[in-house]
């Protein structure tokens, strides 16, 4: 399959760019050209790097090209795209190191500067080029830790921006299917901000009355989040079943729909109803990019079964994360059935803003043999001076 490259250009940097479209077309890639075009349709430099730069950021463009006047534009643009690394160049040399030492995956050059013929060699020298490819200057393991080092400063710098929001906060969901169990840890962790279930959990309390255990579920939520999920494989009937599941748990409640096919239809009919929709069992970017486009308010990235079948869901993640930047949209990442909290603070740092563990997992996380040990020093010392049973507010007395 011929790989999919994205051009732009605004009114300066139309002649380049169509050289450039004629030579990427005859050479077998597939273009996408988001203007401007020759029959005079324009778009400003800010507009078509935008263009550029949010469908790279994305990922349903690996490569493209930009063009203007000076090409200044255009890059400053698409480099406030996460995840994209748009070079400047005016020459071959620098088209071919902008790849070799910065992997860049977005160039730009500009119509004052350039002709076409030159244009077209550069482009050459940019997609021919692979990252670390014959640089003396620097080892191949320095170049790729810079890059690395680059990412991890952008995604910090992004999480931070997106997180500033009151929207925006973290969020911890507890799994969790008994009411007993959630008065307990909501009395223990006040910072347990909602409850999801899925249906396997349920059916862990047998043959129950459902609707009455989704009251009771929703009483011992109280005004939290709670997700439950639907579990046809049909359209129509898990419409059907997303209204009974609203009926028994209030307007609030969110309703969980897989992230297939016929759950997208799904999910795109009750998000124009005004339901709160949650995609679930979500393990690429397509099905989550989907699930947004359909309405969803939170895409549940599957974190803890994708590790334990060899996947990244970071990297899902981190794609998610850029999309939503991009797009505008209002969904949210929701890191699903992370297996410890540490695996919480790397879905965090790739972008999600929402994650969920079960009680084992949370108790756990809460506890650490340092803290045991050094807040039993702290109490012996103080007694030792104070005596046995003896705290702050005896002294008072």
């Amino acid at each position: 399959m011929a790989e999919r490259i994205i051009v732009g250009a605004d009114p300066c940097g139309i002649m380049i760019k169509e050289e450039v479209k004629k030579y990427l077309q005859d050479t077998g890639y597939e273009v996408t050209d988001v203007g401007s075009m020759p029959d005079g349709t324009e778009v400003d430099y800010y507009e078509v790097g935008a263009r550029v730069g949010a469908r790279v950021s994305s990922g349903e463009f690996k490569r493209g090209f930009l063009f203007c006047g000076t090409g200044m534009g255009v890059s400053i643009v698409a480099n406030k795209f996460q995840g994209v690394y748009c070079g400047l160049c005016e020459s071959v040399e620098t088209a071919k190191l902008c790849r070799t030492i910065n992997n860049c995956n977005v160039l730009a050059i500009g119509g004052f500067l350039i002709g076409g013929f030159k244009a077209v060699e550069m482009a050459k020298a940019f997609l021919e080029t692979a990252f670390t490819e014959n640089f003396s200057a620097a080892p191949p393991e320095f170049l790729r830790k810079a890059y690395q080092c680059i990412g991890e400063i952008e995604t910090n710098l992004y999480n931070q921006n997106t997180r500033q929001g009151e929207n925006e906060t973290v969020e911890l969901m507890l799994n969790c299917e008994d009411p007993k169990i959630l008065g307990k840890y909501f009395d223990l962790y006040p910072i347990i901000d909602g409850v999801t279930t899925n249906p396997l959990m349920i059916s862990r309390a047998g043959k129950v009355d459902f609707f009455d255990y989704i009251r009771r579920l929703r009483l011992a939520a109280g005004e939290r989040k709670l997700m439950a999920q639907v579990t046809s494989s049909d359209c129509q009937t898990m419409v059907q079943e997303a209204e009974l599941i609203r009926q028994a748990g209030g307007d609030g409640m969110f309703v969980k729909i897989p992230a297939i096919e016929e759950g997208i239809r799904a999910m795109e009919i009750l998000s124009k109803k005004g339901y709160n929709i949650t995609a679930t069992v979500v393990g690429s970017f397509g099905q989550g990019m989907a699930a947004l486009k359909a309405g969803a308010k939170y895409v549940a990235v599957f974190y803890g079964p994708m590790e334990s079948k060899g996947m990244n869901p970071c990297a899902v993640i981190k794609r998610l994360a850029a999309y939503i930047q991009a797009s505008g949209c209002e969904g949210r990442i929701l890191a699903a059935g992370c297996k410890d909290l540490e695996a919480c603070g790397k879905a965090m740092k790739a972008g999600a803003t929402a994650f969920t563990v079960d009680p084992e997992t949370l108790t756990k996380g809460m506890t650490s043999p340092v803290t045991k040990e050094y807040a039993a020093n702290f109490k012996k010392a103080w007694e030792g001076v104070h005596g046995i049973g003896v705290n702050i507010t005896d002294l008072k007395k």
